[in-house]
């Protein structure tokens, strides 16, 4: 009589799925995972920073509307272009795109965060590594300074060589040991960066992902271009009236949408005093 595998077939299935998920919480604590959330955390704020500017900006133009009676065709057309400028930098302002952004970057991080220190990845990180000491050694040598316990870095290398006198800049940078060091540092970052990208490309989970921020943002530019009114194009307005009424309309469709996609981050308009509103 033949044996019946099912429930060992169902344990295994729920073994490997309760083990995936432990496996992925233990990952998502990870340094790579801590880096990922900064990076997140930095488009969010210059997200918020940026529409919160583009929202003044917009009120800045409504309320010099809003201050006439009537409107040349030229000053419309100045307003309308400025108020199209303003619309193009919110498109890549919305929730929807930052949490595509966010889980994009939490996979890359989970693909990094499994690589062994065997690995191919983890051997070229090391060299980077290696590669940046040796940049740190040569730099202080040359400038006859101690070298300090910190490892050097793209930024406090550029911190440390602007505080030189510019002489002494040319000097380093012209050094056949300083140059030596630095290409084998860029050739190390480069080749960090393909095996990035080729452990990205393999994955089919971040081409899921990253197909769908690509997606999240074509929609914001689709959304964008829906709400324009057919009033935007101020150089076919031949009354004064109507050219006003239509920066008007468009300053405030402009700021409802900016104060919309700040709430859906979950910030706040900065304080204004533009526009009636």
């Amino acid at each position: 009589m033949p044996r019946s595998f099912g429930p060992a077939i169902i344990f295994l299935v729920l073994l490997s799925t309760n083990v995936d998920a432990q496996y992925r919480g233990h990952h998502r604590n990870s340094s790579y995972h801590r880096h990922a959330t900064a990076i997140v955390q930095a488009q969010k704020l210059q997200m918020i920073s940026m529409l919160q500017l583009q929202v003044v900006s917009a009120n800045q133009v409504l309320a010099n509307a809003e201050s006439k009676s009537a409107m040349s065709q030229s000053l419309a057309y100045d307003a309308m272009s400025k108020l199209n400028q303003i619309r193009k930098e919110m498109e890549s302002a919305n929730s929807e795109m930052h949490e595509a952004f966010h889980e994009l970057q939490m996979i890359e991080a989970d693909i990094l965060a499994v690589q062994d220190d065997r690995s191919e990845f983890a051997e070229a990180t090391r060299a980077v590594k290696n590669s940046n000491q040796d940049v740190h050694r040569v730099f202080h040598q040359l400038t006859q300074t101690p070298e300090g316990e910190k490892i050097s870095t793209d930024d406090s290398r550029l911190v440390e060589i602007s505080r030189l006198p510019e002489s002494q800049r040319i000097e380093i940078k012209s050094n056949p040991d300083y140059k030596s060091a630095m290409v084998e540092l860029s050739t190390a970052e480069q080749h960090v960066a393909d095996i990035r990208r080729k452990l990205l490309d393999n994955s089919k989970e971040w081409k899921d992902a990253k197909h769908t921020l690509d997606k999240a943002r074509q929609e914001s530019r689709a959304e964008i271009a829906k709400s324009k009114p057919a009033s935007m194009t101020a150089a076919h307005q031949n009354q004064e009236t109507q050219n006003l009424r239509g920066v008007i309309e468009n300053a405030k469709l402009i700021v409802a949408q900016g104060e919309l996609r700040l709430r859906q981050l979950g910030a706040k308009p900065m304080p204004s005093n533009y526009g009636k509103r």
